[in-house]
């Protein structure tokens, strides 16, 4: 069965990391760059979206049987592209 708990508080923590990068990231590109804390703190946001993102494809993967895809980052991606979960390519709206 999905946990779709764990996957609503994941997108609900990008959502969240989504935010608080565009936030950091208002200053002009200087000075964002300049502030080491700000830089550092982007960063970590990023990586830990990413891995969210990751835990909710391999947690679907994983529950519709497509093991195969659900042990590295990269088949990940591929898997959740490959079963039509995300579009291989995004759309303007």
């Amino acid at each position: 069965m999905v946990n779709k708990s764990m996957i609503t508080s994941r997108l609900a923590f990008i959502e969240d990391a989504l935010k608080e990068m565009r936030d950091l990231g208002s200053t002009q590109k200087e000075e964002f760059l300049k502030d080491k804390t700000k830089v550092a703190a982007v960063e970590s946001y990023l990586r830990r979206s990413l891995e969210a993102l990751f835990d909710v494809g391999r947690h679907i993967l994983v529950h519709e049987g497509w093991h195969e895809y659900s042990m590295e980052y990269k088949s990940i991606a591929s898997g959740m592209v490959d079963k039509g979960i995300f579009p291989e390519k995004k759309t303007d709206d």
